[in-house]
């Protein structure tokens, strides 16, 4: 049995969310290796980190098992899943292994993008178990959820990944995964209290009743999605640029030529902000008033603290 944390993490934010439940889950798998070495047997329980930011991996090599576990961490672009992770998540074989997603958002709110991945996911094979919604600093308005995940989302987040834990020790038996023996009966990982942030104890995210039972899960948003034909603004390129091609390595949909990486191609970026985060020079931007416009005009969507979520 093994875990993978799969994400799509173009300027960090959602990356950032999933090593927090990455460092619950190890913990899991440290105690039940111990477990496994006491009794002499090796069950090869270990985390694997898979990024769906790089173009060339071949992502049809990825085959899971019904005893692996999953966490899937995507952003929430214009409240949808970005179409570049729906195909290369497609290419892997679930072959019924648990999943858990994760959504990632600036603190306007994810519209259909849970429900958009629950589907997909169960589309390819997998199992959700749970859902979780996160948030992190927006990477186009980034005046909002500039400190996200804080201290506070980070402690919630522990919770989440125990509660979840808990779930796969009640499914253990029939799913065959060992790490969750680790999780003790208070749905923690490491024997600490089962006490959200907010101090509830046994209440999920949503007001429903956390039983630890039962793998299929219920998520919020609309089928059709709503409609997302992409971000309007693209980057341009400043004087700045010394045609160094940092951004062309990082770019995940390969929409900088190597030729000429002071340009960009239209039809193939999402504007995820990954050049601009990379590019060492300060080269690349979106137009500056434009954003500042938008912005003005979508403050009221971004007011306030939003909340972390879990469904299980």
């Amino acid at each position: 049995m093994s875990i993978f944390s799969i994400y799509f993490s173009p300027t960090g934010g959602v990356k950032k969310v999933m090593t927090t439940l990455e460092e619950e889950f190890k913990a899991a798998l440290t105690q039940d290796s111990s477990k496994d070495t006491a009794q002499k047997e090796d069950t090869g329980s270990k985390l694997i980190t898979i990024d769906l930011l790089k173009p060339d991996t071949d992502y049809a090599s990825y085959h899971f098992t019904a005893k692996d576990v999953c966490l899937v961490g995507v952003p929430s672009f214009g409240g949808r899943v970005p179409d570049v992770v729906i195909e290369r998540l497609k290419k892997m074989s679930a072959n019924k292994a648990k999943a858990v997603a994760v959504v990632v958002y600036g603190n306007r709110h994810y519209d259909d993008t849970l429900l958009e991945l629950k589907d997909v996911l169960e589309g390819i094979g997998f199992t959700v178990i749970a859902g979780i919604t996160a948030n992190a600093k927006h990477s186009i308005f980034k005046q909002y959820a500039t400190l996200r995940p804080d201290a506070e989302d980070k402690t919630e987040l522990k919770t989440f990944a125990g509660e979840i834990l808990c779930k796969l020790y009640s499914l253990r038996n029939a799913a065959g995964i060992g790490v969750a023996d680790s999780a003790n009966a208070d749905g923690s990982a490491d024997g600490s209290a089962d006490d959200s942030a907010d101090g509830s104890a046994d209440d999920s995210a949503d007001g429903s009743s956390n039983t630890c039972a039962g793998d299929s899960i219920t998520v919020p948003g609309n089928r059709p999605y709503r409609e997302y034909p992409g971000h309007p603004l693209k980057p341009i390129t400043n004087d700045y640029c010394v045609l160094c091609r940092a951004c062309v390595k990082k770019c995940p949909t390969e929409a900088i030529p190597q030729d000429a990486p002071d340009t960009t191609i239209a039809e193939k970026c999402i504007t995820c902000m990954r050049c601009i985060a990379a590019c060492p020079f300060d080269a690349r931007s979106l137009d500056k008033a434009a954003v500042a416009a938008a912005a003005e005009k979508m403050a009221p969507a971004f007011e306030g603290r939003k909340p972390n979520e879990l469904f299980i």
